[in-house]
């Protein structure tokens, strides 16, 4: 069998690239649309694909890749996640830990969602889109320290990866609606415990584990069936006006605008920033003061029924992680069900329902915290 002719022109991929940035721009190089290139690297025969088809390719289309491009099969894997942890809950998915997950029916998008960092943008020598930022709940750029955008600044629309078979020429500078820049869009600093936990999540993600402070080893698997099981707690066991309680004390940690706004916690950001809040062990700690009763309690009456088999398994209060079961605990003490343990907590100088965030700029996201 003769082996594919090498295209005549190469082009280097850039750092940390996704597959369909690095497409594109070979498209361009060779003066030919997506729809035209994609049939010939991956398969004369190509069928409609799903918007997420070049995260794990077969190895066959990648060697096919490699050879008609002249990239070596190593390079094409990295932009791709073959190499990652198998995908599992879905966890790639946009917004994959907003509230709009747990608040609304969710249905997985028709098309490929990313962020994008405004500072990258503007600094790239020929603007790119990065692999990471087509993961659904990254959220930071950890270069320069700033939240990403995910809708643009000027039509507000959601960023989106075209479909493959688009003849529309893709941009990781430009919004795919109005065209307009997204290097316009406002800078916002992003706080430091949401890019350590974005770093922790990255680093499992690409190993398939992860050491947590305090929480010790866990697979990644693990990692998200204890985060959807704290999500779901958060969102559906929880009544609404503790939540609102809350949300004044999680929006002065990560430095937010107070808003009662809901709609904010559907972002990457606040999702991962109020995350980040929920999963970190605090300076003081009221979980000390509660009984395992009170807490097995709670956890059998509120938490379980929202919780799926793995979830229950993973909090059941016996194997639990003792710095996670003083974190679930110390929660618990400023919600409805045990209104006493609220007393505890506004004696431990906790704020509570009537009591604005302190002004000593002391709380759960102080200097002695830890992710």
């Amino acid at each position: 069998m003769t082996p594919p002719r090498q295209l005549p022109f190469y082009v280097e991929p850039l750092p940390g690239e996704a597959l369909p940035s690095w497409l594109t721009r070979l498209a361009l190089r060779l003066g030919v649309p997506m729809p035209v290139l994609l049939p010939h690297l991956l398969s004369p025969e190509m069928p409609t694909t799903p918007p997420h088809w070049w995260q794990r390719l077969h190895p066959w289309q990648i060697h096919r890749m490699a050879q008609l491009t002249g990239v070596s099969v190593a390079r094409v894997r990295e932009m791709t996640f073959i190499d990652w942890a198998a995908p599992c809950r879905n966890d790639e998915a946009p917004e994959r830990f907003s509230a709009v997950r747990w608040r609304a029916r969710y249905r997985d998008p028709s098309t490929c969602h990313f962020a994008v960092c405004p500072q990258c943008v503007v600094e790239d020598a020929e603007p790119y889109l990065r692999l990471d930022w087509t993961i659904g709940w990254i959220a930071v750029c950890e270069p320069h320290g700033l939240a990403l955008i995910t809708r643009c600044p000027h039509c507000r629309s959601r960023l989106r990866l075209p479909s493959p078979f688009s003849r529309r020429t893709f941009s990781a500078s430009l919004c795919s609606d109005c065209r307009k820049p997204l290097s316009l869009a406002r800078r916002v600093p992003a706080h430091r415990r949401a890019l350590h936990l974005q770093a922790a999540l990255i680093a499992a993600h690409r190993s398939g584990s992860c050491e947590l402070s305090l929480l010790g080893s866990m697979s990644w698997p693990d990692l998200l069936v204890l985060i959807d099981s704290v999500l779901k707690i958060f969102w559906l066991a929880i009544p609404r006006a503790d939540r609102d309680r809350l949300f004044g004390w999680v929006q002065y940690d990560l430095s937010l605008p107070q808003s009662k706004d809901h709609g904010r916690w559907h972002e990457r950001y606040e999702s991962l920033g109020l995350l980040a809040w929920l999963l970190q062990v605090p300076r003081y700690s009221t979980g000390a003061r509660l009984t395992a009763h009170d807490l097995t309690h709670w956890i059998a009456h509120h938490a379980y029924p929202v919780l799926d088999p793995e979830g229950r398994a993973l909090l059941n209060t016996e194997a639990m992680p003792p710095a996670l079961k003083a974190r679930l605990a110390d929660l618990i003490s400023m919600f409805s069900p045990f209104r006493y343990m609220g007393q505890v907590a506004l004696r431990s100088g906790i704020s509570g329902p009537d009591r604005p965030p302190p002004s000593s700029g002391r709380g759960p996201f102080s200097d002695s915290a830890s992710v």
